[in-house]
This record gives structure tokens, C-alpha cells and sequence, in this order.
């Protein structure tokens, strides 16, 4: 095999993963928008992810120079940390028939709804509506954790 045909056939490789990948999106979109349920909202979760970088963009803090005292930074400007946090907001929902499931939600969402609530998701929409709330007793976890990136 010669270094093109290598080329063709990894040109190949690289197209089908990226339309695979396309096809499970829109799969997944499809069942998410045509799902129908109705159930009570029995937890709420927050997924922190942090990815660092440094300052050409990649994790890689081996380059450069950098000394830090407190907020006291000696350096030659490479291999400088950086971090940026980003939140997943969840809520586990018990349907009126069926397991515990969990279902991804916006920010705004999140904040909204309280454990206890009664939801419903009609098919044809991706975010459910909140049809009756819980008693004001019911324990809300923190609408985000605090952040845990050390500078």
C-alpha cells in the first residue's frame, strides 16, 4: 500500500466517525423531542467540569517558567494555568409508570423546579412542564457548587 491509498482510507475513517457521530445526535434528539412522560421530580444534580489550559490553548504546563506566591505571579508568560468551569444541570424524575430516570435541563430550569414537583412532558416539545408544585418543605440542593479552580 502506497502513502496515498493510507491517506484515502483514513480521509474515509475520519468522514464515517463524523457522520456517525452526527447520526446518534440526531437519534438521540428525536427520542429526547418524542418521549412523553409525566412523573415527580425525586433529586437534582450539578456536574462541574473544568478544563485547564494553558495560555496557547493546550493542557500541556510543562513549557516556560511560571512562579506563583499568593496573587504574586513571576513568569515568562508561557505555561500560564488557566481554567474554565462549566456546569450540567439534571433532574432524576420517578414517572407515574416505570424507573427513576434522568433528564438533562437548562440552568433556568433547574432553578425553577424543586424536588417534589409533578412534571410532564408532552412528545414534540424538550423541556417539561411543571404541573404542580411541591409543599414548600421538600430540600433543594444549591443551584451550582462552588468552584473549585485554584489559581
Amino acid at each position: 500500500m502506497d502513502n496515498n491509498s493510507i491517506g484515502i482510507i483514513i480521509s474515509i475513517a475520519v468522514i464515517v466517525i463524523i457522520v456517525a457521530a452526527f447520526a446518534v445526535g440526531i437519534f438521540t434528539y428525536k427520542k429526547r423531542k418524542a418521549a412523553s412522560w409525566t412523573g415527580t421530580v425525586v433529586d437534582k444534580d450539578v456536574q462541574e467540569q473544568i478544563q485547564q489550559s494553558n495560555s496557547y490553548g493546550n493542557s500541556n504546563n510543562s513549557q516556560g517558567m511560571n512562579i506563583r506566591i499568593g496573587d504574586i505571579g513571576i513568569g515568562n508568560g508561557t505555561g500560564q494555568m488557566s481554567g474554565r468551569v462549566t456546569h450540567s444541570y439534571s433532574i432524576s424524575v420517578r414517572p407515574d409508570s416505570g424507573d427513576v430516570f434522568t433528564w438533562s435541563v437548562s440552568s433556568g430550569f433547574y432553578e425553577t423546579v424543586s424536588i417534589g414537583d409533578r412534571l410532564s412532558k408532552p412528545a414534540g416539545t424538550l423541556t417539561p412542564e411543571i404541573v404542580e408544585k411541591a409543599s414548600a418543605s421538600a430540600p433543594t440542593p444549591p443551584a451550582a457548587p462552588p468552584s473549585t479552580i485554584v489559581n
